[in-house]
């Protein structure tokens, strides 16, 4: 959608709104985020880990949608 911000952080509830979310339409997420932090192979660090930073903009985005769609 051309309406969000290409960088999920700066993603708002009023982006959502303006992209359609609040409409009633029911929305599927995709996403995806580092996974060095969380790998065998990375330094352990988890969803603490600077590999990891997007997981929890992309919560925000969820916490979002569901304010919008709450009979979904």
């Amino acid at each position: 959608l051309d309406s969000l911000p290409h960088d999920v952080g700066a993603i708002t509830v009023d982006h959502l709104r303006a992209a359609g979310a609040g409409d009633g339409t029911q929305w599927l997420v995709v996403a995806g985020w580092e996974c060095q932090n969380l790998s065998p192979a990375g330094d352990g660090t988890g969803l603490q880990g600077e590999r990891s930073a997007t997981f929890f903009p992309m919560v925000q985005v969820l916490r979002g949608l569901q304010s919008l769609q709450r009979s979904r």
